[in-house]
């Protein structure tokens, strides 16, 4: 009887790409949350997911899970595309605004600010809560 390597060969391929696939979610999950406490521009935040997971994958580079402060790879990354993604997202602006949709200087030491977005959604619900006659609800 003739030995078939293709099925083993095959499910070896699919328990590799299962586990790149977990491998992404993983990197995506932890750029993601890196940009969020960072206040990184949504525009860039993909960008930023597929250089993390590069980062990542290359053995040679510093485990993330070791350093205390991860923002520096936020730094690094700017550094490496800033210009090429300001240029792209703002055309012939000659400025380099920098990664953050709010300068992380505002609030050294203090409590990391709200978006514009976020800020208009809870005074919004505030103004539910106290007033609830007025949008629709009603108290039995």
């Amino acid at each position: 009887m003739i030995d078939n390597p293709l099925p083993d060969e095959v499910m070896q391929q699919k328990q590799r790409d299962f586990e790149d696939e977990l491998f992404k979610e993983y990197s995506d999950k932890e750029a993601e949350e890196l940009c969020s406490d960072h206040c990184v521009w949504d525009d860039f935040r993909s960008n930023f997911k597929e250089w993390y997971h590069d980062y990542l994958s290359d053995p040679e580079k510093q485990d993330p899970n070791d350093m205390i402060d991860k923002k520096n790879l936020i730094e690094e990354w700017w550094d490496e595309h800033g210009d090429d993604l300001v240029e792209a997202k703002w055309g012939g602006w000659s400025g380099n605004p920098g990664p953050y949709e709010v300068d992380p200087a505002d609030y050294e030491g203090g409590e990391p600010p709200i978006s514009a977005d976020e800020r208009s959604r809870m005074a919004f619900e505030a103004k539910q809560e106290s007033h609830p006659h007025r949008f629709g609800f009603r108290y039995h």
